[in-house]
C-alpha cells in the first residue's frame, strides 16, 4: 500500500485503505476485547517499518502489556471471531501470524481457542461494535496519513511504533458501552 512519493489520494487509493481497514479493524478489535478483559492490553499500534506476512510494508499490531504467553492464545484466536462478526467471514491470510504464534506457544491450532474467544466477545458485543467503529476511524486516519501524506523521507523518520488506539481510549469506549447497557437495565426495571 505504501506509495513511492507524496501524491493526492485518488478513489482507488481510498478504496484500498477502506478495504484494508474493514478487514483489519474487526480482527484487531477481537484481539483488543479479549486482552482488555484479561487485563493484558497495552494498545493498538502501527509499525511502519515492519513487513506483514503478505508482504505489505507496515503492520497493525495489538500490543499486550507483557510478552505473549500461553494465556494469550484466546486473545490471538479472537481475531477470527472479530472478522466473523465484523465481516461475516475470516481471511486465512490475516491469521498467518496469529496461527504461528499459537503454534509456537502451545503447539496447538489457533482454532482450539476460538470458542472461548467467541464467548468473551459475545458477552461484550456492544463494546466490540462501538470499539470497531472507533478503531476503524483512527486506523483509517493513521494509514491514510502514513501512506499518502508523507514523503518517503518523512515516512522513514516515523518511530518504530505509531499509536493508533491507546488503552485509555479503549477504557473510554468500554465505559460508554457499559453505561448504555446500564441505562437499558434501568429502563427495564422502571417499566410498568
Amino acid at each position: 500500500m505504501r506509495q513511492e512519493s507524496v501524491r493526492e489520494m485518488n478513489f482507488a487509493d481510498l478504496q484500498r485503505v477502506v478495504e484494508y481497514v474493514n478487514l483489519n479493524s474487526p480482527h484487531e478489535c477481537g484481539h483488543i476485547i479479549v486482552l482488555f478483559k484479561a487485563g493484558r492490553l497495552k494498545g493498538l499500534n502501527f509499525l511502519p517499518h515492519e513487513v506483514a506476512a503478505d508482504g505489505v510494508k507496515g503492520v497493525i499490531e495489538t500490543a499486550p502489556v507483557n510478552e505473549l504467553g500461553k494465556e494469550d492464545c484466546v486473545g490471538l484466536a479472537a481475531g477470527i471471531i472479530g472478522e466473523l462478526i465484523g465481516r461475516g467471514q475470516y481471511d486465512p491470510r490475516t491469521l498467518l501470524d496469529d496461527r504461528k504464534k499459537v503454534q509456537d506457544l502451545v503447539s496447538q491450532p489457533l482454532e482450539n481457542f476460538a470458542l472461548e474467544a467467541y464467548e468473551i466477545i459475545r458477552q461484550n458485543l456492544l463494546f466490540f461494535v462501538l470499539l470497531n467503529i472507533e478503531v476503524g476511524k483512527k486506523m483509517f486516519a493513521t494509514l491514510k496519513n502514513a501512506y499518502f501524506s508523507l514523503s518517503d523521507e518523512d515516512y522513514a523518520k516515523l518511530p518504530y511504533e505509531v499509536p493508533i488506539f491507546t488503552l485509555a481510549e479503549v477504557e473510554e469506549v468500554h465505559s460508554r458501552a457499559e453505561s448504555t447497557l446500564a441505562g437499558f437495565r434501568d429502563e427495564r426495571k422502571n417499566a410498568p
